[in-house]
């Protein structure tokens, strides 16, 4: 993923609803992590309530291994290991990690998604499919696509050599997708083509970042393992048209009769 220079932590912070513990004036991040195995020397640490693992758990690891920052969700003493001690690193308290990390991680990263054209693509079938359409399109008007999907994530750099990565989710985590859009940018990608999953926007995987155009291809009973019904599901997958398409944004989504209906976001919305 990209190398990004360190930044002052109050830098990241800006836009970010937080209560700090712990002096920041002087505290640099060189990166930004949410596994405490991978933890570097200088990194902000986001402990991330998942389904089996609490990373609140894992905040002394954190601190062992260097990091110069804890982001954790309010009332996380009682969820960490170490309820008696107080961290050496400034603690960042937040209503929700993951959410913030993603407002965290576009600021570490300069926002690269205001400097490319950014399609998003969601709907229960066909995402990949349209994701190479399109991937077509572009290049066929010109363009540089970038596409970030199930398959892989893949673009080609200035020198034209092309890179295909593994992708081991259809949506990366927050810090991993700003790198790699930062990456794609860096390298002169013109359009980011990018399957949007209901897990990634049911866990606020994209927050702090705006769509130039939304794409919707269907719903149908899916993933039912995952969100508890149909509405749910649906309600999910309805956050990228209502949360985060840029102002004037494009929409579009596939009728029954295969007719697309298209239609702008407002101006003044986020």
């Amino acid at each position: 993923m990209a190398t990004q220079a360190a930044k002052q932590l109050e830098t990241l912070l800006e836009g970010v609803e937080c209560t700090v513990l712990g002096d920041i004036e002087d505290t640099e991040i060189t990166g930004i992590c949410s596994d405490s195995r991978q933890v570097r020397p200088g990194n902000l640490f986001a402990a991330i309530r998942g389904y089996s693992v609490d990373g609140h758990h894992y905040l002394g690891e954190a601190v062992s291994a260097g990091c110069a920052t804890l982001l954790v969700e309010r009332g996380w003493q009682k969820n960490s290991a170490d309820t008696d001690a107080r961290p050496a690193v400034p603690v960042v308290e937040v209503a929700d990690t993951r959410r913030s990390l993603g407002f965290i991680a576009a600021n570490f990263y300069d926002h690269p998604d205001r400097e490319l054209n950014m399609i998003g693509i969601t709907g229960t079938n066909g995402k990949t499919t349209t994701t190479y359409l399109v991937e077509s399109m572009v290049t066929a008007c010109g363009g540089r696509p970038g596409v970030i999907g199930t398959v892989n994530y893949r673009f080609q750099e200035r020198d034209g050599n092309r890179v295909a990565m593994t992708a081991p989710l259809t949506t990366p985590e927050a810090p991993d997708l700003f790198a790699l859009i930062r990456r794609m940018a860096d390298e002169k990608v013109t359009d980011v083509v990018m399957e949007v999953s209901s897990h990634a926007l049911a866990q606020s995987r994209l927050s702090g970042m705006g769509f130039d155009t939304a794409v919707f291809t269907n719903l149908s009973r899916d993933h039912l393992d995952f969100h508890p019904d149909m509405h749910h599901y649906f309600m999910s997958k309805k956050l990228l048209f209502t949360d985060y398409l840029k102002p004037g944004g494009n929409m579009v989504i596939v009728l029954d009769n295969g007719e697309p209906a298209t239609g702008k976001a407002a101006e003044t919305s986020e």
